[in-house]
């Protein structure tokens, strides 16, 4: 089967050749969001237990580099608008 993106599935979902594919694809793009949701929070979990167990220096030389990637991502979508 050829790959389409998901506004192809979508405006074919009420016809029966493409319903089961939409079907699938549907169920996939769910999967996907949930997955998504559920690691934000245990990636930021993650890192604030890392650095709860660090050294004030080394937590310090850590948030500086969360800060430097912080601002980095706030440039790369800055640059679209």
């Amino acid at each position: 089967m050829a790959y389409h993106n998901y506004s192809f599935y979508y405006n074919r979902r009420h016809e029966p050749k493409w319903h089961d594919a939409y079907i699938q694809v549907r169920n996939q793009r769910i999967r996907d969001t949930i997955i998504t949701i559920i690691m934000i929070p245990v990636v930021l979990y993650a890192v604030y237990w890392v650095l709860l167990r660090v050294s004030p220096e080394q937590a310090m030389t850590y948030r500086n580099f969360f800060v430097e990637v912080k601002m980095a991502i706030q440039s790369f979508f800055n640059s679209f608008s």
